[in-house]
């Protein structure tokens, strides 16, 4: 997607005609292991909303750099993420979560996207439920999460070869 189709909803933070969620402030869960790779993959910054505003700095610096200076100047923390280079790409796996702690990405009570998604998964496989994400609204202790490092191995945007290693957390 071109910046121009993702800047104007971020900026609107609604969600496009294709389904896509520019709606940023919340924690979203996938029941798709592939969607959380490829969101971890593609988003180096670590989440969407800062990987593509460290683009749009990008583009700034090639159009009109004095302005792109004074972005960095009113916003020190950013600059300093995008000239970083070491960071490391994780999945987050929550192996327990209930209905209480979950809406829709529209703010919904999840009971009926849950039943629709779990026959989805069964009939299908994890493919027919990559866009039917969910919105955390309860914090989850750091005890029960499930943490990997994303080790990208090649392959494609949209089908990545990877590994996963567990990280230890303390």
């Amino acid at each position: 997607m071109s910046l121009k189709e993702t800047l104007l909803p971020m900026c609107d933070q609604r969600q496009t005609g294709g389904g896509f969620n520019y709606r940023h402030g919340n924690t979203y869960l996938s029941p798709a292991k592939i969607t959380a790779i490829r969101y971890a993959l593609s988003n180096p910054h670590g989440s969407e909303l800062l990987s593509e505003c460290i683009k749009l700095l990008a583009w700034f610096s090639g159009v009109d750099p004095s302005e792109a200076r004074s972005i960095e100047r009113q916003f020190p923390e950013v600059a300093s993420l995008a000239r970083r280079t070491d960071g490391t790409h994780i999945l987050i796996r929550l192996p327990r979560v209930f209905p209480s702690q979950l809406r829709t990405e529209q703010g919904e009570a999840p009971g009926p996207m849950l039943v629709a998604a779990t026959r989805a998964i069964r009939e299908c496989g994890e493919a027919a439920v990559q866009q039917k994400n969910f919105r955390l609204v309860l914090a989850v202790p750091l005890a029960l999460l499930d943490i990997f490092r994303v080790h990208p191995r090649g392959g494609s945007t949209s089908n990545p070869s990877y590994e996963l290693t567990p990280v230890s957390v303390s």
